[in-house]
């Protein structure tokens, strides 16, 4: 009896295993796919910040043009923005490619990932 259960409990894993590595394939797929779409989302977001920054800094420096003033508050206030800006952009470029590298190296990243 207890040889028989022994048997019938390798049968099925045996029967289990066998499809194991194509579930791991196909985990590490979805990995990979999920990791490239978050990539382009954030290089979306890098590619609209840096549009933003520049729209609105020169549309400061014609308005300042078109009033022909030399020195205003806006100057402070365009320099900061461009600041902020840069700093999200450098952000969202950092992340970017830190999710496309987790993409091309998805077994060194799940490994470190779970460790």
């Amino acid at each position: 009896m207890e040889k028989e259960a022994i048997a019938k409990l390798i049968g099925t894993l045996d029967g289990q295993l066998s499809s194991l590595p194509t579930v791991a394939k196909d985990m590490v797929h979805q990995y990979v796919v999920t990791n490239y779409v978050f990539s382009a989302i954030w290089a979306v977001l890098l590619i609209a910040t840096v549009i933003t920054v520049i729209c609105v800094v020169r549309y400061v420096t014609r308005r300042r043009q078109e009033a022909k003033y030399w020195c205003s508050d806006d100057d402070m206030g365009v320099w900061i923005f461009s600041v902020i800006g840069l700093f999200i952009g450098f952000v969202f470029l950092g992340i970017s490619l830190y999710c496309l590298w987790n993409a091309l190296n998805p077994i060194i990243s799940i490994i470190s990932s779970v460790g």
